[in-house]
């Protein structure tokens, strides 16, 4: 009896426990553990109770983020040179889709390898972009690239890839050396003026190698005198040009040489310039058509030797006492008008040893030197082609005249 009471009992607690959600229960009198329960209650426990209801929190829903559009991707393509003039040139591109916001400009050149930002150029409604770059040096490669480049909504930037590369150099020309003139021992020296450039050097060689005889430092300069150089000496200059860039002289090529004679050797070229113009080149030394002649008379008409022989030609004694006709005559005639008939000669076999104004015969033919070179000469003649045509100039070189008589005049 006892033990239904006590099952009992422990049912009922169990339907309290169930019915409040308690939560702990001390241990029962017979050892068994026990449900929790509320410490005081006086509900009848046949009473019905209504369920606990459970309020769940309402659920915050944040607001949808607005997506960027995705970029799309730019390509700046066929970088090419479309124009250039001097210190400034043009670049131009070709654009794949025309996205972009902009484009970076970047260049290196032969002296800063490394690429670095010019400029920057904003998109335009057209596939045909370009950029000109101006106050270029002469003398330095530059080379080119184009990087296109998007700004996002929130003002941060995003590039594409490079473009393909593209490079302009001005040109350094040679300068050009217009003149050398001698006065006593001083020498002055005049060339082409030429945009662009910082200065000029001169170079200075009596003999094999060239050195550095002065610099102009300013490049709107075109004449300098030098001093100090003997009357006796050959000296022959070259001149270049140079622009400063980077900490460093850029220079161009050397400009042909111009060679200053000495005192004397310029007072015989003096003379043969002057005999040049009296006895021009293309002209005939004869007498063809003439009543009255001498051996200072020239035509414009050619022997007929086929036909007349020696008859229309013109002659001269000659210092050794020969009546030198045609070639013979001619070049004997202008070595008595460069030295005077009074200056003694004395003749050589040595082409080392020849000089402007020595008399040559070779091969059955005489001519007077006007220029002296190393492996040649220039002469002036007669009687080139068979016609006594006087001619100045002809270049003729150091194997030709193998076995050759030269004459040197002296006083």
């Amino acid at each position: 009896m006892a033990k239904n009471k006590s099952r009992r009992l422990l049912a009922f607690l169990l339907t309290v426990a169930i019915l409040t959600q308690g939560t702990w229960f001390p241990a029962l009198a017979d050892g068994s553990t026990a449900v929790s329960a509320p410490v005081e209650t006086t509900a009848d426990p046949m009473t019905t109770t209504e369920p606990v209801t459970t309020t769940v929190p309402a659920t915050t829903t944040e607001p949808a983020t607005t997506t960027e559009a995705p970029i799309v991707p730019e390509r700046a393509y066929n970088l090419f040179v479309s124009a250039k003039s001097g210190s400034s040139v043009t670049i131009r591109w070709f654009l794949q889709s025309q996205s972009a916001t902009g484009f970076y400009i970047y260049r290196k050149d032969s002296y800063k390898k490394e690429y670095k930002q010019v400029a920057t150029v904003p998109a335009v409604a057209t596939t045909n972009l370009s950029y000109k770059d101006t106050k270029l040096v002469r003398g330095v490669k530059y080379t080119y690239k184009v990087l296109p480049y998007h700004v996002r909504a929130d003002q941060s930037i995003v590039t594409d890839s490079y473009s393909n590369t593209c490079s302009y150099k001005w040109s350094f020309a040679k300068p050009v050396l217009k003149s050398a003139k001698r006065s006593g021992e001083k020498i002055t020296l005049r060339w082409s003026k030429m945009s662009g450039v910082d200065g000029y050097e001169i170079y200075r060689s009596s003999g094999k190698s060239y050195k550095l005889a002065k610099r102009i430092k300013k490049g709107t300069t075109v004449s300098t005198q030098l001093s100090k150089i003997s009357k006796n000496s050959d000296v022959s200059f070259k001149i270049k040009a140079y622009t400063k860039y980077n900490g460093k002289r850029i220079y161009s090529g050397y400009s042909s040489a111009v060679t200053v004679y000495s005192t004397s050797l310029q007072k015989i070229l003096n003379k043969i310039e002057k005999l040049k113009k009296q006895y021009p080149s293309y002209s005939y030394w004869n007498h063809v058509g003439k009543s009255s002649f001498s051996s200072s008379t020239v035509t414009h008409q050619p022997c007929n030797h086929s036909l007349y022989g020696l008859r229309y030609c013109n002659y001269y004694y000659c210092p050794n006492g020969v009546l030198g006709l045609q070639c013979y005559g001619f070049a004997w005639k202008m070595s008595d008008l460069i030295y005077g008939k009074d200056a003694k000669y004395k003749s050589h076999t040595s082409f080392a040893k020849s000089q402007v104004g020595d008399v040559i015969r070779y091969n059955g033919h005489s001519v007077i030197i006007i220029e002296k070179h190393k492996d040649y000469i220039k002469v002036g003649e007669c009687n080139i082609g068979g016609t006594c045509m006087i001619l100045w100039g002809r270049k003729v070189t150091k194997s030709e005249l193998k076995g050759a008589t030269y004459y040197h005049r002296y006083y």
